[in-house]
């Protein structure tokens, strides 16, 4: 289990308030054990929690006159190293909204930890642009920071103190969702077993806070089950993917059981997982088969990666997986099985051999396009790419699964 990190940047709005000053009050946050700290700043409060090591202040001129002194002191007296203030515009105009984009996004990017956004007093669009740029700094930054976020929910009190929500699952389930929909949409995996590790480390924290019985729900293997498939899907291990290997799963059906685990354990917390665990689950059920890879169901399924790889615009991997496949169909028991313990080259170069005999015209028609995209178009009349797309899918609808299978 990977530990809470350590919060150094502290990211607060100033607002400007209606009677001129802040309410104190009692301010606890749902940590284990709970902490409380009375204060007007619920800023102020979470820097008695989380003791970062700066606090960078968002505020407008109109603002920071305000309260800007009182809740800069405040936070020294804490004892913290760095306290700065931001300028943000009025937001009166279009250009001033994106100069608070930009501010935000200066604000949070930060290398050295974790980073905390307080978004309590952010006035009129500034959490909605608070969101965005979380949302842009996790699409577009290479190593995006960690942000954590935080809402003094004074307009909810509970007894005799005001609760400070953690916002950070719905912050991460967006990421994750993002990362989830370029897996699906380009097989790439890379960021996808992080984020996921983050959803699950809400989940733990939510079950040690209800005090519940039993084992903390994990998404650990479901991370490692995403990457062993994503790594198999994008380097073309048929036979890792499918069939898996000395008496484990294919990496495709271990996704799958973890996919259906992650969807019990996870959904009744985070809700909108299931949407999109579905949309997973979708995609690698047309790719498991428990036949021979020569066996016409195994064709089929071949024929599905084809197509998979075809719609992510991976035409290289399809084409390649398009041509096995009607290999497959003159295959025996020791060349249908790429990678397995028993497989035979020798067997495999046979099973080509009849196909080829068997289907001339198709399989030039088939190495003309394969061939053309593995060289690079390095001949002298390369086919355009409408033409390769095409040519590809029709080659992967024509796939005949029910085809007699000829034993090399």
């Amino acid at each position: 289990m990977s530990q809470e990190p350590q919060v150094q940047r502290l990211v607060t709005f100033l607002g400007k308030p209606k009677k001129g000053a802040y309410d104190k009050t009692n301010y606890r946050l749902s940590s284990v054990p709970p902490q409380t700290y009375e204060s007007e700043f619920v800023a102020e409060a979470l820097a008695s929690f989380l003791k970062p090591r700066e606090v960078v202040i968002l505020a407008t001129d109109e603002a920071w006159q305000g309260q800007g002194a009182e809740l800069d002191s405040r936070f020294k007296k804490l004892g913290i190293e760095e306290v700065r203030r931001e300028v943000l515009a009025s937001g009166q105009t279009e250009g001033e909204l994106w100069s608070q984009f930009e501010v935000l996004k200066k604000a949070l990017r930060y290398t050295q930890g974790a980073v905390a956004l307080d978004i309590t007093h952010g006035f009129r669009s500034q959490p909605f642009f608070a969101a965005g740029a979380v949302t842009f700094l996790h699409l577009v930054d290479a190593t995006p920071p960690e942000i954590k976020i935080y809402y003094g929910a004074f307009e909810a009190p509970s007894n005799d103190h005001t609760p400070i929500w953690d916002l950070t699952p719905f912050s991460d389930l967006i990421a994750w969702s993002s990362h989830i929909m370029i897996f699906l949409k380009t097989g790439r995996s890379e960021g996808l077993a992080e984020a996921t590790e983050l959803i699950g480390r809400y989940l733990r924290k939510e079950w040690a806070r209800g005090d519940r019985q039993g084992e903390a729900p994990s998404l650990n293997q479901l991370g490692q089950a995403l990457a062993k498939f994503g790594g198999d899907l994008e380097t073309v291990r048929t036979g890792s993917l499918m069939m898996g290997k000395d008496g484990a799963s294919s990496s495709a059906s271990s996704l799958d059981k973890e996919l259906a685990k992650a969807r019990t354990t996870a959904s009744s917390a985070i809700p909108p997982l299931a949407d999109v665990l579905d949309r997973m689950a979708s995609m690698l059920r047309p790719l498991q088969t428990d036949r021979r890879l020569s066996d016409p169901e195994g064709v089929k399924a071949l024929q599905e990666l084809a197509k998979l790889y075809y719609q992510m615009g991976r035409y290289a991997e399809a084409a390649s997986t398009m041509r096995e496949a009607y290999i497959n169909q003159h295959a025996c028991s020791q060349s249908d099985c790429p990678g397995q313990p028993g497989y035979s080259g020798e067997h495999r170069d046979a099973a080509e051999k009849a196909w080829f005999s068997a289907n001339e015209c198709q399989a030039k028609e088939i190495a003309q396009v394969r061939n053309d995209i593995e060289h690079a178009g390095y001949n002298n009349q390369p086919m355009p790419p409408n033409a390769i797309k095409k040519k590809i899918k029709e080659l992967i609808d024509k796939l005949n699964v029910e085809e007699s299978k000829e034993d090399a």
